[in-house]
């Protein structure tokens, strides 16, 4: 059966501290998983020091789930910079609901290959759907998205994560010392209002996919 695959590592690990690292990723993951349980028909585990992996119930799921874990990222107390690939295929064993481990199946071995395969840059999210149409929407979506975040500094993670929960720039003020009107020209100038729309249309698509299954 085809099911919506997941797997991410920390892009520029090696440069970092591995105890950093790890322990950013299992109070990620750990999160992930009492969040979003219902969406999960294996957990997100950590299968190296740097990578993760899962299987979502849906393929929206699965694109939601990584989207929530980008931006939980940035709260942590080493913020990481992650990448995902995000695949709907194969998986010819059965699902393994307590750890994500001891799965094969044309699927993973795709999923893996993505997040592996050295490109002239790194790229945040790669989808895969099995339909070439809605790859290439999801992927120039997601590019777009990833063009947004990439002028995020880490100075403004904080601001930025208060600003994605909160659409009301009086409350996010108060919380920061600002007036209002500059939280709104923070949230034009950070492009919050487009990345959240992209995210909509991303996951509306993602939604489509598995629709026959």
């Amino acid at each position: 059966m085809k099911y919506a695959i997941f797997m991410s590592d920390v892009v520029g690990s090696m440069r970092s501290s591995h105890l950093a690292v790890s322990d950013s990723l299992s109070q990620i993951t750990s999160l992930a998983n009492s969040t979003w349980s219902n969406q999960l028909l294996s957990p997100l585990t950590v299968t190296l020091g740097d990578e993760f992996q899962a299987v979502a119930r849906s393929y929206r799921d699965a694109m939601e789930v990584c989207f929530w874990i980008d931006e939980a990222s940035r709260r942590a107390e080493f913020p990481l910079s992650l990448r995902f690939s995000i695949v709907y295929g194969e998986i010819s064993t059965p699902i393994n609901d307590s750890i994500a481990h001891g799965m094969i199946g044309e699927g993973l071995q795709q999923a893996r290959e993505l997040i592996t395969k050295k490109t002239r840059r790194s790229i945040k999210y790669q989808a895969r759907t099995g339909s070439d149409a809605v790859d290439q929407m999801l992927n120039d979506l997601l590019s777009v998205a990833e063009a947004i975040t990439k002028n995020w500094r880490r100075k403004d993670y904080a601001l930025i994560d208060s600003m994605l929960r909160n659409p009301s720039d009086g409350e996010v003020g108060s919380q920061f010392g600002k007036l209002r009107q500059q939280i709104y020209k923070r949230r034009d100038t950070l492009m919050i209002s487009e990345y959240q729309a992209l995210k909509r249309v991303i996951l509306k698509i993602a939604g489509t996919v598995g629709e026959d299954r």
